[in-house]
């Protein structure tokens, strides 16, 4: 990807082996999508890809100590009932999580740049 990106003169920002991304504070309850701290850390990410930020981001949050056995089994028992189960279930149905969602915007919308604020 990294040739592919200087081929066309493009800017790359890498997430993989990034330590910082396994703090469990990043992720939502389903563990796929970020938490409003996962997407600070993307937006630092994205500005040091852009050369508009600095490194500082890569750096571990300290995280709190591991949690007891049992109550990492509840979470994971929790996590596997309300997110994987019925995701599978979806998939040996063959439906999607997206069947039956209508869009917020079901037409075309033009949208404007605004100005930079000073």
């Amino acid at each position: 990807m990294s040739a592919i990106a200087r081929t066309y003169g493009c800017y790359q920002v890498t997430f993989w082996q990034v330590a910082a991304y396994d703090d469990g504070e990043l992720w939502d309850r389903d563990w796929l999508h970020l938490s409003p701290a996962g997407h600070r850390l993307v937006a630092r990410t994205a500005l040091e890809g852009l050369g508009l930020g600095d490194d500082a981001w890569r750096t571990p949050v300290v995280s709190a100590p591991p949690q007891p056995l049992p109550r990492r089994i509840v979470a994971n028992t929790q996590w596997t009932t309300q997110h994987l189960a019925p995701w599978v279930a979806r998939r040996v149905r063959g439906e999607s999580s997206g069947d039956g969602v209508t869009p917020k915007q079901p037409e075309w919308v033009s949208v404007t740049g605004r100005p930079r604020e000073p």
